[in-house]
């Protein structure tokens, strides 16, 4: 199995690039891993009608659809507030499942500021909600990263690297 991050928008500040390439890195070791930042829509203002927000969020949903058909075959795991909460011990668990089915890629979809568009969450096989509470999409990336790391760790029976 290899994992692919795909996510709309790119870091802008060092702190948060350098803590996903940690974690990339500290994947590396169970599997290859691989990130791909999509370029994410100028959003209209706040208070614009929600139909432009929609026609943006629509064309950040076709990149990401596009990438995931070129990972063709993957097991879509969506980043979502109204998904699944687990803890690390039922992730790991389910994380060890997903690879004995024989997922051959698993992408972990991080949307940008508005979210992923209904097409990305009806494509994606789960719906993972790190929180109930909002982060940036940058904080996102690396809590995801990071509890898929501890989730190898649990699974395979090791110390978690400190």
């Amino acid at each position: 199995m290899k994992l692919a991050l795909v996510a709309v928008g790119r870091s802008k500040t060092r702190f948060w690039r350098e803590a996903q390439a940690e974690y990339l890195e500290r994947l590396r070791v169970f599997l290859p891993v691989e990130a791909y930042e999509l370029r994410e829509e100028r959003l209209p203002p706040p208070a614009a009608p929600a139909a432009l927000h929609a026609v943006a969020l629509r064309r950040e949903g076709t990149r990401i659809l596009a990438q995931l058909e070129r990972l063709s075959p993957v097991w879509a795991v969506a980043l979502d507030v109204q998904g699944h909460l687990e803890d690390s011990p039922a992730l790991a668990r389910r994380l060890a499942g997903w690879f004995e089915s024989g997922v051959q890629t698993l992408a972990l979809v991080v949307g940008g500021s508005d979210g992923l568009a209904p097409e990305v969450l009806e494509r994606c096989q789960w719906r993972w909600s790190l929180s109930p509470l909002t982060f940036p999409h940058e904080v996102a990336r690396i809590l995801a990263l990071e509890q898929i790391y501890r989730a190898f760790t649990l699974w395979r029976k090791l110390p978690y690297h400190r």
